[in-house]
């Protein structure tokens, strides 16, 4: 099976919502960015399964200046799975969503982590501690570490206490 064999029948959508065909070349290098973001080797051949876990559910356990932890499902992370944690900046309480470009990896948990996670010194190296009042939006996906197949991402957010 070779990756334009893989991509026949997929849909993508591009930033403005039109539909296209994706080719060989993009699905190839769609699965090595989702492994490389993972730490994880680059495929050659093209996976037989095009599988891959989603988590069912995502929301902050503590958020406030001096703690902060993701609690997910499923817990713990699938073996063969990677969950990537990515949050924004905190916002002003006016936002109610955020563009895909918005979000910043903030942890990567590995197969058989448990929830929850806990994220606050990995947010305060990438952003700074989180200030009382502010919003900060999260999404969590699962990457299958054999395949390179991305799930749908679970969103979240939540007001720093």
């Amino acid at each position: 099976l070779s990756f334009t064999a893989l991509a026949v029948g997929r849909v993508k959508a591009d930033r403005f919502g039109n539909k296209y065909a994706q080719k060989g070349k993009q699905l190839y290098q769609q699965l090595n960015n989702n492994l490389a973001q993972c730490g994880v080797a680059a495929l050659t051949t093209a996976p037989s399964t095009t599988t891959s876990v989603a988590a069912t559910s995502a929301s902050f356990g503590t958020n406030t200046n001096a703690a902060q932890t993701v609690a997910f499902a499923a817990t713990p992370v699938p073996t063969g799975y990677k969950a990537i944690i990515s949050m924004t900046k905190p916002l002003s309480a006016g936002y109610s969503k955020v563009g895909k470009s918005a979000y910043r990896v903030i942890q990567i948990v590995a197969a058989a982590g448990t929830s929850p996670a806990n994220t606050f010194a990995n947010y305060v190296a990438q952003f700074g501690t989180p200030v009382s009042g502010k919003k900060i939006f999260g999404q969590i996906v699962m990457i299958n570490t054999v395949n390179g197949f991305k799930s749908t991402p679970v969103a979240f957010v939540g007001t720093t206490a």
